[in-house]
Order: C-alpha cells, then sequence, then structure tokens
C-alpha cells in the first residue's frame, strides 16, 4: 500500500485528474498513468517490469502491449531463489521442492504465450553471454533503434550471492540430482494441474495482499484515534 502511493507520488501527477476520472479497475488507473507520464516526459513509449503470476492479467488488460520474458534454467532459478533465504536466515532447503512446483507452473504459463506474435522469449543464459545480439533482437522486436549504451549497467548489481553466501554452497551435488529428477517428474504432469496450481497460488496471494493492506487500515484506524484526529 505504502509502496504504491510512493510509486503515485514519483509520477508527479495531478490526483485531481484521476479522481474526476475515476478508471473501473486498477488495470485502467495504472495504464492511464503510465500513458500520462510517458506523454509529461515527451516518450512514445513505457515499459514495466513484472513476475509471470501477473502475465494472464496483464495480457488482457494491455492486448496492444509487447512482452519480453526472461527464462533462466531451473537450477540456476533455485540457486539463486536458496541463496536470498540463506542471507536472509531462513531455512532454504524447504524451499527446494516449492521452488520447483513454482518454476514448472511458471514455464507451463509461459507455454501459453509462446506462440503469440507480441510476446518475445529470452533466455538468460544467452543474455549474458551475448548482451549484444540479445539486445538488438529485443529492439527489433519492440520497433525500436539499437543504441550501444544500451549495453550498459545503469544499476547497481542485485545478486543473491553476498555477505558471505557463496554461489557454489548453496546447493549440493545431492540437491542438484533431486532437481534433474523434479524437473523431469514435473515436466511429465498435464497442463491442468499447472492451471489449478496457478490459480491457487495467484488466490492465495490475492488474499495475502487483501490482509496486509486490511492490517495497515486497521493500524491508520488506531493512530486515529490515539492522535485525535476527526
Amino acid at each position: 500500500m505504502e509502496g504504491s502511493r510512493s510509486f503515485f507520488r514519483l509520477t508527479g501527477l495531478d490526483k485531481k485528474y484521476f479522481y474526476e476520472l475515476r478508471p473501473p479497475d486498477y488495470f485502467s488507473f495504472f495504464g492511464e498513468m503510465m500513458d500520462r507520464l510517458a506523454e509529461n516526459d515527451g516518450k512514445s513509449r513505457w515499459v514495466q517490469k513484472s513476475d509471470i503470476i501477473s502475465m494472464g492479467d496483464l495480457y488482457m488488460h494491455f492486448p496492444e502491449g509487447k512482452f519480453v520474458i526472461i527464462l533462466r534454467d531451473m537450477k540456476e532459478n533455485l540457486r539463486s531463489k536458496i541463496g536470498q533465504r540463506v542471507r536472509e536466515g531462513k531455512k532454504p532447503k524447504k524451499y527446494l521442492m516449492r521452488g520447483a512446483i513454482r518454476y514448472s507452473t511458471d514455464m507451463a504459463l509461459i507455454k501459453k504465450y509462446s506462440d503469440q506474435d507480441n510476446v518475445y522469449i529470452v533466455r538468460y543464459e544467452h543474455l549474458k553471454r551475448d548482451r549484444k545480439t540479445v539486445v538488438k533482437n529485443i529492439c527489433n522486436f519492440l520497433h525500436m533503434e539499437f543504441d550501444e549504451n544500451m549495453l550498459e549497467d545503469i544499476f547497481k548489481k542485485n545478486t543473491s550471492f553476498r555477505n558471505g553466501v557463496s554461489r557454489d554452497q548453496v546447493l549440493t551435488q545431492w540437491d542438484l540430482f533431486k532437481i534433474a529428477v523434479l524437473s523431469i517428474l514435473l515436466g511429465a504432469l498435464p497442463a491442468w494441474v499447472y492451471e489449478s496450481l496457478y490459480l491457487k497460488r495467484k488466490e492465495k496471494i490475492k488474499n495475502e495482499l487483501l490482509a496486509f493492506h486490511e492490517r495497515k487500515f486497521i493500524s491508520f484506524k488506531l493512530r486515529k484515534k490515539e492522535l485525535g484526529w476527526n
């Protein structure tokens, strides 16, 4: 909730415009907000990073959009996620099975859109190995002119492997074997299983967000009472 308000404030847009517009849903509001932001900045396009769990909603509400999906090898994906949990002091091994199921569910969802003309899929390993070629191909897909400056890293590197967490020590050989077996077993499951898992995960995220917002709302009401606000 607080992050959403901060994001809106950073746009510098006028709240009154949106109060009068009264968008019917979140996606209409977000699309209008980003269109106004791009327009004010003299840009013809805007970009938003999201996770694959939002793909269905985004594809439905922004059918004119173009989607670039970056896939990463399951082993390296889980290594990164578990490395993050180690750094945060959480128990990493409990995530192995759940992470493998989530990864497979994501891949099944991506497969549904892989043959669409406005979806372009990139391999993370290919991007690291030959950044220039991959970025050029993305530019062609987006009908944008390639610029060498696009190859420069302008953000601080974000990695799970810092503060004493080593990439090579996160997963044992036994873990890697279990991942390989899980990959084969999960790959043999029918599509309806992944569809069910996706819907359950989406509902879980929705309920967590609603619960969080409710807690924030209750906390706000208590602060108002404590401060004697009307």
